[in-house]
């Protein structure tokens, strides 16, 4: 293939470099430990330690300290739910047809026969989840996926999503890897539909390139 050939595909090449670049790179970020991902909700224990979901684990938070990471083992699925129940935690998805019990270290215990949606609490941008209903009240504010996701004690933040793993898992993401594959689509069928690279390959099929 010659060099005019190689500069009309050039950004067809490139488009198709950092899409799969953006896809790969939050894969290893995650996989070394270096973002948790988005966040799946919130629950507390009876002493009131905090559990936040992630894509990647459950990160245990104290006031504004954490003090330890759940990895469950088998792992989560990326759509999980989950809430602290009876000193354990209940964890559900939609592609499991029972619910998975561990106990506060993230071991596991027992399958439940528990629905998805019984696991669920209230999806909106605010949930409360004090124990037993009473003050303190805490929530979550998503943003829908607009901004860091914020965790909130009484109005006043406990825990905000790292911006790295909002950049990496969040809408940024998304939107860049669409932009891209629009991008790559679009040279694609430039390149497919140029007929000066049509008539150099068919020269190079023929045996005869210009």
């Amino acid at each position: 293939m010659n060099m005019r050939i190689w500069k009309k595909a050039f950004p067809m090449i490139l488009s198709a470099l950092l899409l799969g670049l953006s896809i790969v790179l939050p894969l290893f970020l995650s996989a070394a430990g270096s973002i948790q991902g988005n966040v799946h909700g919130f629950d507390l224990d009876a002493e009131e330690n905090l559990y936040i979901g992630t894509d990647r684990s459950i990160l245990v938070y104290k006031g504004r300290e954490k003090t330890r990471t759940i990895r469950l083992q088998p792992a989560m699925e990326y759509d999980y739910r989950f809430r602290i129940q009876d000193n354990t935690i209940v964890v559900g998805s939609r592609k499991w047809s029972t619910a998975k019990v561990y106990d506060l270290e993230g071991h596991f215990l027992s399958n439940r026969d528990l629905q998805y949606e019984s696991i669920l609490r209230n999806e909106t941008s605010r949930i409360s989840a004090a124990p037993n209903g009473s003050e303190p009240i805490y929530s979550m504010e998503t943003y829908r996926g607009f901004a860091p996701t914020k965790i909130l004690l009484n109005g006043e933040i406990l825990y905000r999503q790292p911006l790295m793993d909002f950049l990496f898992t969040g809408l940024p993401a998304t939107c860049i890897r669409l932009v891209l594959l629009g991008f790559f689509a679009l040279s694609l069928l430039a390149f497919v539909g140029d007929k000066d690279v049509n008539a150099q390959l068919s020269g190079l099929k023929g045996g005869n390139p210009r």
